[in-house]
């Protein structure tokens, strides 16, 4: 099994990955759909994106893997701390929602090139990455 990570040019935290992983493809605004092509990638490889804002560690990078292993994918989730508020079409509030209810979702987070083959085929650039995580979130 291959583990690539795909990372922001900009990450300062690249050099956390380097022995977690077989490939650092730096990414910026480029087709990882082609990316992964290009790499060969089989349904069992992990792809591992991060955007490069986040603080990570060697073994939250390890716990990413292993459970995008075992789950198919994986990302890291903390506990909302905003208060975060449901409103109309004319942005009136209509209630406060219970924050215990929803998590702040960050990077980095993995994904297997088998779900990614299956889900992700309109995500073509890192801006659409977006798309592809809100359908993980929904399975």
């Amino acid at each position: 099994m291959k583990k690539l990570a795909f990372i922001n040019v900009d990450c300062k935290a690249k050099n956390k990955f380097k022995s977690l992983v077989d490939k650092i493809i730096l990414i910026k605004d480029r087709n990882i759909k082609t990316l992964t092509e290009k790499y060969n990638l089989k349904k069992d490889d992990i792809i591992l994106v991060h955007e490069g804002f986040y603080p990570v560690t060697k073994n939250l990078i390890k716990e990413i893997i292993k459970n995008a292993k075992y789950y198919g994918a994986s990302m890291i989730g903390i506990k909302a701390k905003d208060t975060i508020k449901e409103v109309d079409d004319n942005l009136f509030v209509k209630k406060t929602l219970d924050r215990r209810e929803f998590m702040d979702i960050l990077y980095p987070r993995a994904i297997k090139y088998s779900l990614f083959e299956k889900i992700g085929g309109e995500v073509y650039n890192t801006n659409s990455l977006i798309k592809l995580e809100a359908k993980i979130i929904k399975k």
